[in-house]
């Protein structure tokens, strides 16, 4: 059985996904999911293939240590900010993961929103 960090509140109404054993590093991993969290699915889809791009940035909140200041930064009130390329990937390849599992379970991908 697959044990997920949190049980969806409606099960019927929701879909998950997850990995294991992520070979990237987890302070740049926790800040591209964190970025996406809020999003409709389908704009995080496009805002994840604009970051690696480099049109866009993930802004950095929580571990502020390393990463310089970018004026990309400032659309989220924030000065700290990268583009980690292989979270990125490995977050997006997650996102269209849970839209697949979105549709195979018959939900409305235009209106699925990322909780957590």
């Amino acid at each position: 059985m697959v044990k997920y960090s949190r049980q969806p509140a409606e099960p019927t109404k929701s879909a998950t996904c997850r990995v294991d054993d992520l070979r990237a590093h987890y302070k740049n991993t926790y800040e591209t999911a964190r970025a996406c969290k809020g999003l409709n699915l389908l704009k995080a889809i496009e805002y994840m293939e604009r970051v690696l791009e480099h049109k866009a940035i993930i802004p950095f909140r929580k571990y502020t240590g390393g990463p310089g200041r970018k004026a990309m930064c400032k659309d989220f009130g924030h000065h700290n900010g990268r583009f980690p390329e292989k979270s990125i990937k490995h977050v997006l390849m997650l996102l269209k993961n849970l839209k697949s599992n979105a549709e195979s379970k018959g939900l409305d991908v235009e209106k699925c929103q990322i909780t957590h």
